[in-house]
Order: structure tokens, then C-alpha cells, then sequence
């Protein structure tokens, strides 16, 4: 790994987190602690090849969102500000068998989907930016900053709906 860690602003958070959601089973995730980019490589995409060639990369671990993340989602004062209506939707859609998909794909075309994604990138963020801190791929102050202003960003999102 490089002496120097990269700032937590260098990492390509979102892309790190869709890295560690991704089930697609024929390819992985690679993060390079020099650039902060999630690298791709797959049976589908070779794309990244290249890049992937040089240097040293972390393979990135498939880290599947929990489903609390929805269960607290759905209890959250944020969501509550979207309506009633849209609540009772997005309850009906996520129970029963294959719920969490059903959720996924009604949350997004709601709404409550920019409320829904502020959620998501907080927690998951802050998921992945304590993986980055485990293995020492990130400065420590600059991360703690940043789960911080995602923390902060769940507190205060529903004052912006």
C-alpha cells in the first residue's frame, strides 16, 4: 500500500458503494489506493484491464445491503415527510417474497426517491468508509469527517423535503 493515504474527498464514494452492493457474480471490484477508484473487471466488461495491469489494487468484498437499512428507512421521519400515500406504497411493495426488489424499484420512481438516496449514500457510505479505514487505504481525519457529514446529511434530510 502507499505511504501516503488519500483524503476521503479522493475516493470515489458512490462508485465504492455500488461496488459493494454489486451480486453480479462474474466479475470484481477493485479499489486503487492511489486514485480512489473502484475498478471493474468481469466476463461482461474488461474496460478497466488496463488500468488494473499497473499498479496495486484491493479487491473489494460484495458487502450486500442489509435489510434493516429498508425496515429503518421506511420508520424514518424523513420518509414520514414524503406522505402517507407513498409510504403505504412503498410498505405494500416491500412485503412478501422478492420485497426488497420490489422496494428498491418502487422507491425509486417515488417521491421519496432523493430521500431514499441521501439514506442509501449515508449508509452505506458509511459502511464503506469504515472498510477503507480498516484496511488503512484513507487518512483517518478525512474520513471521519466525511461519516460525519453523512451522518449529519440523514439528520437534517428531512428538512429539505
Amino acid at each position: 500500500m502507499p505511504e501516503h493515504r488519500i483524503d476521503i474527498d479522493d475516493v470515489d464514494l458512490e462508485s465504492l458503494v455500488l461496488a459493494r452492493n454489486d451480486a453480479h457474480p462474474d466479475g470484481d471490484w477493485w479499489f486503487d489506493p492511489r486514485t480512489g477508484e473502484s475498478l471493474y473487471f468481469g466476463v461482461d466488461d474488461d474496460e478497466d484491464l488496463a488500468r488494473l495491469a499497473h499498479g496495486i489494487h484491493v479487491l473489494i468484498p460484495r458487502d450486500p445491503q442489509p435489510r434493516e437499512d429498508i425496515d429503518d428507512f421506511l420508520a424514518s421521519d424523513e420518509l414520514a415527510a414524503a406522505g402517507e400515500d407513498v409510504v403505504v406504497r412503498l410498505l405494500e411493495a416491500y412485503r412478501g417474497r422478492g420485497g426488497r426488489r420490489r422496494f428498491r424499484e418502487v422507491v425509486a420512481r417515488s417521491p421519496a426517491a432523493p430521500a431514499w438516496g441521501r439514506f442509501v449514500l449515508a449508509r452505506e457510505g458509511g459502511r464503506a468508509i469504515d472498510w477503507l479505514v480498516e484496511r488503512g487505504l484513507v487518512d483517518e481525519a478525512s474520513a471521519r469527517r466525511r461519516r460525519d457529514e453523512l451522518q449529519g446529511s440523514l439528520e437534517s434530510g428531512a428538512d429539505r423535503e
